[in-house]
């Protein structure tokens, strides 16, 4: 009698071990799914929500402190100008803080794009507006900066068939939800509503890398419109981070001020 049962214990604790094992691994994963509650929203609630907010905002300009660091770029903290345009022209100015002079620039227009640095004569220019095309000598170009940091998908064509709710919390009213593109990568978004905003954006190869993470905060209502007054992102495969804390928002700018300097220098 007491063989079987010493048997049976260390099956049991194999089992056992080899379930946490297993469980731990998927704890990891960035896409497990918990048990939703009925109380949840349907998921096309919040795509409307994030179309009709996200997807109307076609443009804006605003002032504030941004921090930039790249590979390529020492950590800069500056006070500047920004101004974006759907679906990726970028237009952003920082200056001296005590002489306002230019000291860095970077702007993205059609399918090229130039970053100027006139303080340490560094200029990089490029054309193709491909998703992470991993251009020689710079990590990240303006153009995954414009798709990734401000808006990053285009909600009206998201169907509800590739979106997929992972979590919902009714005490917190947010969820985290997981989008399935047609070329197979996969953007990991948590939400806070009603109405819904993205606080958290996450975008993954077809292979399981991130190759970015942006967070969203510091909401204002701008104009009937939910805006994010502070924006970090990171780019961890590029070791490059950017951080916005805007001011003075205003919805559709045009990126084509002559006040902004470059941009119609952009090559």
């Amino acid at each position: 009698m007491t063989m079987p049962s010493r048997h049976a214990a260390r099956a049991a604790l194999c089992l056992l071990l080899l379930t946490l094992i297993a469980g731990c691994v998927h704890v990891g994963s960035p896409f497990r799914q918990y048990p939703i509650p009925s109380s949840a929203p349907p998921v096309e609630d919040i795509l409307t929500d994030l179309a009709e907010n996200d997807g109307a905002i076609a443009g804006f300009r605003a002032t504030g402190a941004f921090i930039v660091e790249t590979p390529e770029i020492t950590k800069r903290r500056f006070q500047g100008r920004v101004v974006y345009q759907r679906p990726h022209d970028l237009s952003l100015r920082g200056n001296h803080p005590v002489l306002g002079t230019r000291i860095f620039e970077m702007e993205c227009r059609g399918d090229a794009w130039v970053i100027d640095i006139p303080s340490e004569n560094q200029r990089f220019t490029g054309h193709g507006a491909a998703e992470f095309d991993g251009v020689e000598g710079v990590s990240v170009t303006p153009f995954d900066i414009a798709r990734e940091v401000f808006f990053q998908e285009d909600w009206d064509a998201v169907a509800p068939d590739q979106v997929e709710m992972l979590r919902y919390s009714p005490r917190t009213q947010s969820a985290v939800l997981v989008v399935t593109r047609p070329d197979g990568f996969r953007r990991r978004i948590e939400v806070a509503g009603a109405p819904w905003v993205v606080t958290r954006s996450s975008l993954y190869t077809p292979e399981g890398e991130l190759l970015s993470e942006v967070e969203r905060g510091e909401y204002r209502e701008v104009d009937g419109f939910r805006v994010a007054s502070r924006v970090v992102s990171t780019f961890p495969l590029n070791h490059a981070s950017f951080e916005f804390r805007l001011r003075g928002i205003e919805i559709d700018g045009d990126p084509y001020d002559p006040d902004l300097g470059r941009a119609t220098a952009v090559e």
